[in-house]
Order: C-alpha cells, then structure tokens, then sequence
C-alpha cells in the first residue's frame, strides 16, 4: 500500500480535508481510486444543492458510463426552464437509489429531483429539506400536472 493510501485511509483526516472542499472538488476526489471513492462518496453526497453549477455538472458527468449512455440528454431535459417533458426521470431515481443513504441535506429546486428523493424511500439519513418549487413556470405546470 502506498504511503498516500495509508495517510487518506485515517478517517478524521477525511472528515477534516472534505469540509474545505467544494462539490466538484469533492467529485475530483471519487475518481481518484477505489479508496478515495470509498472515502469520499459519503462527503460527495452529503448535501445536494441542484442551484449551484457544481452539482449540475456533477450529476451530468456521474451517469456519462457505458451502462448510462443517455444520462447527459436526460440532465438536459430535466432543468427547470424544460423540465414540463417528463421524460428524465430514470437517471434521477437511479441515483437517489444508489447515493440516496448519505445525504442529510436536500435543497432542490429541480421537480425531477423532489420526485426522486421523495419516491426512492432510500434518504433515510435525510435531516434538512428545502425546496424552492416557485423557480419557474414549467415546473409549477409540471408539478400540478404530476399531483393531480
């Protein structure tokens, strides 16, 4: 084992070296290898906040694989100026399925997303909620059209 796989397997090292790191640095850091990824993931998704660009490039890029090879169109379908199409829905779930037990904080504005978080059942560490549903009309039609 190398020496820098030794160091960032020290628990507190993580904790302290994650909270000055931003979402796409903190993405950096899960591409690294299998340790940091194991290290890193539960910090990566410990809050999602789907306002900042960070996050926007991290959910596109984070389906971009063999097995996902649509996710980058779906993420564009599903931002809140087009997000009345209803059809980007599969990638959301996915990752809500699979990251849905590290997050503790949600703040979302993406209907998609609320639909997702809400419908995965898997957020169960979920502490603080914050939704911004007024961002845009093709929401507010989209979130109507999905409640009735």
């Amino acid at each position: 084992m190398f020496a820098c796989s030794k160091t960032i397997d020290i628990q507190e090292l993580v904790e302290l070296l994650a909270s000055h790191l931003s979402p796409a640095d903190l993405f950096a850091c899960v591409q690294v290898n299998s340790l940091w990824n194991r290290n890193f993931i539960p910090k990566l998704w410990h809050t999602i906040d789907d306002s900042l660009q960070s996050w926007e490039k991290i959910l596109s890029s984070y389906y971009n694989d063999p097995e996902h090879p649509d996710a980058r169109s779906e993420l564009s379908k599903s931002t809140p100026s087009s997000i009345a199409d209803d059809k980007g829905d599969d990638w959301a779930r996915r990752i809500f399925a699979k990251y849905g037990h590290h997050i503790k904080r949600l703040k979302l504005q993406w209907v998609i997303l609320v639909d997702a978080a809400s419908t995965s059942g898997v957020c169960i560490n979920l502490r603080e909620l914050e939704l911004d549903l007024e961002c845009s009309k093709g929401e507010n039609l989209y979130w109507r059209r999905k409640s009735r």
